[in-house]
């Protein structure tokens, strides 16, 4: 844990499903284990962070419905894995029946694909530490200046509360973290913190999909391009104009080229401009240039340039030559 060292009065928030979720999937789908002895081995996980008293852990309620389409990819990829699983099961029970040779593939295959049909059901988790909903505004509502959130969702960086994010690596027996610190990736990203957020909707999030064949990099420059503008006003402007097809006018009596920002007016531009058509006729072209710079002698020449020759005396091109 030497990548972030702790402050002793900050608080280390534990989204358990964002950051243990492999951990806690593994041990449930154990058919050898019990759900105590599954529960003894994430908090085997969770101590590994800190001290107990400066652990907070937070836990997914009920779906919400602001993530109506996250979850229905979800369903759809756990409806995935147990079809795959089934047909896994069928082989398996297939070469027992038969008493063919069973090899490792046809058992490891079968429980990983039972790993990833597994559901956590509210009526599985921790009660004691379950959220009305998602853990994301939990955390960012409880969170402090000097906390610290250990999740693997990267979204939770963006809330203006969360100042660093822990993001577990590696497997079970290897898991490192990498901190991301806020003022860091804003300096790498070279955006303010307001953008950030428009740059999150922009490159997708549990909320919303990326704009199709934009990349993150494409995203921060159109951000960049908006501004310090508020990204409150902007999305109230976006949505007035787009969705209910309103706009207001603009009440002014002072012309634009009547006010103080304006130094120049269209005649004065217009002026400037007849003057320097003028001026651009009465110059010299390229090609008077060139003939002008023909007919001035060469005082570094030292051959004298021939005569034409008498077109009428010259034997014709491709004529026969006579000796």
């Amino acid at each position: 844990m030497g990548l972030y060292r702790p402050i002793p009065a900050s608080k280390i928030r534990v989204d358990v499903g964002g950051s243990l979720f492999t951990t806690i999937r593994y041990t449930c789908s154990n058919t050898h284990s019990k759900t105590n002895n599954a529960y003894r081995r994430l908090e085997h996980q969770l101590i590994k962070l800190s001290k107990k008293d400066q652990l907070v852990l937070y836990v997914d309620g009920h779906p919400a419905a602001e993530k109506a389409i996250t979850q229905r990819q979800r369903e759809q990829n756990r409806h995935k894995a147990r079809d795959r699983a089934r047909k896994a099961l069928a082989t398996l029970k297939d070469h027992l029946q038969n008493n063919k040779r069973i090899r490792k593939h046809h058992i490891t295959t079968a429980s990983k694909e039972l790993r990833s049909a597994i559901n956590w059901t509210v009526d599985d988790r921790l009660r004691d530490i379950l959220c009305a909903t998602e853990t994301d505004v939990k955390i960012v509502v409880d969170c402090k200046e000097e906390d610290v959130v250990v999740t693997s969702d990267s979204d939770l960086l963006i809330y203006k509360s969360v100042p660093a994010v822990w993001r577990p690596r590696g497997g079970a027996k290897s898991r490192w973290y990498s901190l991301y610190d806020k003022a860091a990736v804003l300096d790498a990203l070279d955006v303010a913190s307001t953008r950030l957020v428009a740059l999150a909707i922009l490159s997708g999030n549990d909320y919303t999909g990326n704009i199709p064949s934009l990349g993150i990099e494409t995203n921060r420059k159109l951000i960049k391009k908006l501004g310090d503008r508020d990204k409150e006003s902007i999305i109230k402007n976006a949505l007035k104009v787009f969705v209910s097809m309103k706009q207001d006018r603009v009440e002014t009596t002072t012309p634009l080229e009547a006010r103080s920002d304006s130094t120049l007016t269209y005649d004065d531009l217009r002026s400037s401009m007849n003057h320097f058509m003028t001026q651009h006729k009465q110059t010299p072209t390229r090609h008077e240039l060139g003939r002008a710079k023909s007919k001035s002698s060469n005082m570094f020449a030292t051959v004298d340039k021939p005569s034409s020759v008498n077109v009428s005396t010259y034997r014709p091109r491709y004529s026969v030559k006579v000796r």
